[in-house]
């Protein structure tokens, strides 16, 4: 949803959740930030193990941690973004996620035309279904969404085929109500879970 991309923009994506996770965590293991759960789940995720030994002054975990991470390439760190919302009761992660859905509905806020008919739909990696571990983060958006939107319905969906599909028509000039919208989208939902499921 923003077009400057991860280096310039990108706030509340999952890119934009992980680098913050994996700098609490390096903030928390030198001392310059609170604990959190998050740190475990990092440090999980990468085989690594905290431990009392210090080098330079430092912990040796953080040492590894920052070998680790500077491995990657700057996207990857998006993998950490999952860790977030299913540790969201710890309050670090609370606050990322807060922080997330607020950079999100103000770039919607910057694009938004009231007057414009139709749904907004919410997708996205870090909008999993619910069920998922980590439950249905949507209610994280949905909240900060209400102010923005006021009574603009809100629809979620795993993919960007149905939009895809949507703005196709459009483009055809089919007019797509709430009645074609609901069957693209029922048509749609085994077709896409049968693609997620091959890649």
């Amino acid at each position: 949803m923003n077009g400057t991309g991860w280096l310039l923009g990108d706030a509340g994506s999952g890119y934009w959740v992980g680098h913050r996770v994996a700098t609490a965590v390096a903030a928390a293991l030198d001392g310059r930030g609170p604990e959190t759960a998050l740190t475990g789940a990092v440090l999980d995720s990468l085989g690594l193990t905290r431990s009392p030994v210090r080098a330079d002054g430092r912990p040796q975990v953080l040492l590894d941690l920052m070998d680790e991470l500077y491995a990657l390439r700057p996207v990857q760190l998006s993998r950490f973004a999952p860790l977030a919302f299913q540790l969201a009761d710890d309050d670090v992660a609370h606050e990322i996620l807060s922080d997330a859905a607020a950079a999100l509905t103000n770039t919607l806020a910057a694009v938004h035309q009231p007057g414009l008919d139709g749904p907004v739909v919410l997708g996205g990696g870090l909008l999993v279904r619910p069920g998922s571990p980590g439950g249905d983060h949507t209610t994280y958006l949905s909240r900060a969404l209400a102010t923005t939107l006021g009574d603009a319905e809100v629809v979620s969906v795993t993919g960007g085929v149905l939009g895809a599909a949507v703005l196709g028509l459009r483009n055809l000039g089919v007019e797509v109500d709430a009645e074609l919208f609901d069957r693209l989208r029922q048509d749609l939902s085994g077709w896409t879970d049968t693609a997620e499921g091959t890649t």
